[in-house]
């Protein structure tokens, strides 16, 4: 059954990931989240470093560090101010763990990590959080919007005005990550904070789905499922259609 989000709002949420077609392990884990008699949700992807060792190691344990945050916190988080300030200390958390983990193994470079994206849903609202290139986007009145903005160097050379925003898809750094967990000491994590209206609908992704399936595509999918389960399974099985050479990890919130 799904969760009250406020007295007019439900959540129903379910997430899935899949190796995809081509590589044999999966790299990419994800987290959804109901706390008995609560009504906040929690959904969040993580992709290890694509061709580093131990991806699936850190994305897992990214992951597990927020259910355990969120977990030993859920009471005491009742507004969105606590609540950011909890969820960032977890993610430093995971960073400072893999980064010291890297130099365990003897590397004094950078030798795994993983991206990060959470979806926050609270009585006032909701936060998102991300580092690296995985993202969460909202459905709403037929209109897709991305709410998070991707850690790569092509990216950046676009925000300074150095490259054009069409070619930043096809620019050499478009899968090169300038900010990942466990990639430095600390990490900057964005925060944003959104809205949250009955009938909108919240996808979050690892660049398995969102770089082989179009927006169009994506606002198909979210728009036509019956429910939050159903537009998982369409969407795992659209990447597969196209291809799927990286692995898929997807969430889904829908709000009634």
């Amino acid at each position: 059954m799904p969760k009250r989000h406020s007295d007019s709002i439900e959540v129903d949420v379910a997430g899935a990931t899949h190796t995809g077609r081509v590589r044999k392990t999966n790299e990419d884990s994800f987290l959804t989240l109901h706390l008995p008699g609560s009504a906040d949700a929690l959904l969040a992807v993580a992709d290890g470093v694509g061709g580093r060792k131990a991806g699936d190691i850190a994305s897992e344990m990214a992951v597990k560090t927020l259910l355990r945050a969120r977990l030993m916190h859920a009471r005491q988080c009742r507004d969105a101010d606590s609540y950011g300030l909890k969820m960032r200390e977890a993610i430093q958390s995971a960073n400072h763990f893999l980064f010291k983990l890297n130099h365990q193994f003897g590397n004094p470079q950078f030798a795994t990590g993983t991206t990060l994206t959470v979806l926050v849903l609270m009585n006032s609202g909701g936060l998102v959080f991300n580092v690296g290139d995985s993202r969460c986007y909202r459905l709403r009145r037929n209109r897709l919007e991305a709410l998070t903005h991707d850690d790569t160097w092509a990216q950046k050379l676009a925000d300074q005005k150095k490259l054009s925003c069409a070619d930043v898809s096809h620019h050499p750094l478009s899968n090169t990550l300038y900010r990942c967990i466990g990639s430095a000491p600390s990490v900057d994590t964005s925060m944003k904070r959104v809205n949250c209206n009955p009938r909108d609908r919240f996808l979050v992704a690892t660049d398995g789905i969102w770089k082989v399936l179009s927006p169009d595509q994506i606002q198909l999918v979210l728009g036509d499922s019956g429910n939050a389960q159903e537009a998982v399974g369409h969407l795992i099985l659209a990447a597969l259609r196209e291809g799927a050479r990286d692995n898929l990890a997807a969430c889904v919130a829908f709000l009634a």
